[in-house]
């Protein structure tokens, strides 16, 4: 077994810092402002990277981030393992995992403009934009509100994409976090959760 495979978490990410020899920093992960992971890339920074001018880059895609990732544009990407696509990730011979932490999200709900007038009935009527992950948290909260149709919902890049899109009038409902509300200003209509997750920073293979 090799050194690297016996590193803790920690000590892996010591390693990375002691040996990245730049004091700008910047990690791509999914945007818009007020995403979740934007959220957990902060949190990151402030907790390991305080020595560093770090910066975070917002993607429409973490398709992108890899892609940026692998060009040397950013330093870093953070991805919540609940991105179905993760394997991208740890599969690229490019790339290796740097550290794992967790996250709690922010609140999840469900979120419309201040002036949306909201009845139990817009569950089955309207059309919840949302990203594909947090979908079966709202099912779970909304299946005894429902007797006959399924909710209909729309599947965006984020759910901070989502909350724009409904700011911008484009839609009235989105399923989305507390960051993304205070972000574009909606307002939760139904509340649920915030999401356990863990989150993996993944950054360029090194040879030291």
């Amino acid at each position: 077994m090799t050194k690297t495979a016996l590193r803790s978490e920690m000590d892996r990410l010591n390693h990375f810092i002691d040996h990245y020899g730049k004091k700008d920093f910047t990690v791509g992960t999914l945007g818009p402002s007020g995403s979740s992971s934007e959220a957990a890339t902060q949190f990151l920074l402030g907790s390991f990277f305080e020595q560093y001018e770090a910066n975070v880059t917002l993607y429409d895609s973490f398709e992108m981030c890899l892609d940026t990732l692998g060009t040397g544009d950013i330093d870093a990407a953070v991805v919540p393992h609940a991105y179905p696509k993760i394997n991208l990730f740890y599969m690229n011979p490019n790339l290796e995992l740097t550290y794992m932490f967790r996250m709690d999200t922010p609140m999840y709900g469900l979120a419309a403009r201040h002036d949306y007038v909201f009845h139990e009935e817009a569950l089955t009527n309207e059309i919840v934009l949302s990203h594909p992950a947090p979908v079966s948290l709202m099912d779970f909260y909304c299946a005894p509100k429902i007797k006959e149709k399924p909710i209909q919902y729309k599947l965006i890049s984020s759910t901070s994409k989502a909350a724009q899109l409904v700011a911008e009038g484009h839609y009235n409902l989105a399923l989305t976090n507390w960051n993304a509300i205070q972000t574009y200003n909606l307002t939760f209509v139904m509340t649920f959760e915030p999401i356990r997750m863990s989150w993996s920073m993944f950054t360029k293979r090194r040879l030291v």
